[in-house]
């Protein structure tokens, strides 16, 4: 009987801390999977002239060996410089993000593409955001880290020219700190970028209450419709980054 009383008021007492306990940002995954979205993304407000859709397209070449990618590009010619989507609002401070990212190293069409993750924005705004870019054509900065409050904080990065070559790669961010303001950039398992802070990240500044992801491409050159492609972005608390070994 004592057994049982005991057991009884450890399940009390576990139901009431969940009850209790405050709620957490929940695991983001999108894969394509079977050829439809698996999350909802949605427009930035304001940012009409950086709009376009998110698709799922059929390749043999999936990263994740599901054969579907993702494919976000201005296929209308709408934009001049930056296109964005954001995921369903969901806020983080901290994270780890993760996805797989097609990368050029040469002009195409005239244009230096550079794709990226956001890793956190305010889609109420088509201004406020931070983002790691894989800039490839340009050697003197292959890896960039932005970010945007109405005033551009640049840090670039040079990488080693084994990695920076055109082809599918894995970039895995991760933000923290006491002030949620370091990032940690880490490209086809190598850690390239190691707590470079970030100071629009921190309490008290435009991006601190910004905590959405997304996706981001920019190229200068307004007849040009590169196409870019992503896959398997996931996104979690910092604390689960080692469950991504699979990459």
């Amino acid at each position: 009987m004592v057994k049982k009383n005991c057991f009884g008021l450890l399940f009390l007492c576990a139901m009431v801390t969940l009850l209790i306990a405050p709620a957490v940002a929940q695991d983001f995954a999108e894969h394509g999977s079977g050829g439809t979205l698996d999350e909802t993304w949605v427009y930035l407000e304001g940012g009409f002239n950086y709009q376009d859709d998110i698709i799922v397209s059929a390749s043999s070449a999936a990263p994740d060996g599901d054969e579907y990618i993702l494919e976000f590009y201005d296929r209308d010619q709408s934009f001049v410089g930056i296109a964005a989507i954001s995921s369903t609002p969901e806020l983080w401070l901290d994270l780890a993000l993760a996805g797989w990212v097609y990368a050029y190293d040469t002009p195409q069409n005239g244009a230096n593409v550079q794709t990226g993750l956001m890793f956190r924005m305010d889609p109420s705004s088509s201004t406020l955001y931070g983002r790691v870019f894989l800039n490839f054509a340009d050697p003197a900065g292959e890896v960039k880290i932005q970010t945007y409050t109405g005033a551009w904080d640049t840090r670039t990065f040079d990488i080693p020219d084994a990695s920076a070559t055109k082809g599918w790669h894995h970039l895995r961010i991760v933000v923290g700190g006491i002030n949620h303001d370091l990032v940690t950039v880490i490209l086809d398992g190598n850690e390239v970028v190691t707590e470079e802070q970030m100071p629009a990240l921190s309490a008290g500044q435009p991006l601190e209450a910004s905590g959405t992801i997304g996706l981001q491409v920019l190229h200068y050159n307004p007849s040009s419709t590169v196409p870019c492609f992503f896959d398997a972005i996931k996104v979690n608390d910092p604390s689960a980054v080692g469950e991504w070994r699979e990459y």
